[in-house]
């Protein structure tokens, strides 16, 4: 699930950026600025009933600036995501904040979604029915289940 999510937060930041290099996996150290990356720093896992699990993602979208000006430059940068990372496609980003240390801009959110696994086992088996149940409730209304069960114990 998580890698649909950096997908979904890709595609959202190309559209916004298309020039602008993402990495997901690792920052090289000769790498191009301006540049973004994805990571992920925590994740909840929790189970809920039957096979329905929920789950917290938190996310940091590091954006590394180039111009002279990188103060201005994140400015705005943080701004249009800030207004623009909440819908990624089929997820939501929540609880969206920045701050900016050591020249990187850095967004902060978290991603919530719930998923079901299924499993390849038989959940319910038949059931056999007692048609003599009807038999008895007939009894009891009627008063016949005490003679029926005092002559059986004689």
């Amino acid at each position: 699930m998580i890698v649909n999510i950096n997908k979904a937060i890709a595609r959202k930041l190309l559209s916004l950026y298309p020039d602008i290099t993402i990495y997901d996996e690792k920052v090289p150290q000769q790498f191009e600025t301006p540049s973004f990356f994805i990571s992920t720093y925590d994740q909840d896992y929790n189970k809920r009933i039957n096979n329905k699990y929920n789950s917290t993602v938190n996310y940091d979208i590091s954006y590394f600036p180039n111009t002279d000006y990188k103060n201005t430059e994140m400015y705005e940068v943080r701004t249009l995501l800030l207004r623009e990372l909440r819908e990624l496609e089929d997820f939501r980003a929540i609880n969206i904040k920045s701050n900016i240390t050591d020249e990187v801009l850095h967004i902060m959110f978290d991603v919530k979604y719930s998923e079901i696994k299924f499993k390849d086992e038989m959940k319910m088996q038949n059931i056999k029915v007692n048609e003599n149940v009807k038999e008895w409730f007939n009894c009891l209304e009627h008063g016949e289940l005490k003679i029926k069960n005092f002559q059986e114990r004689i």
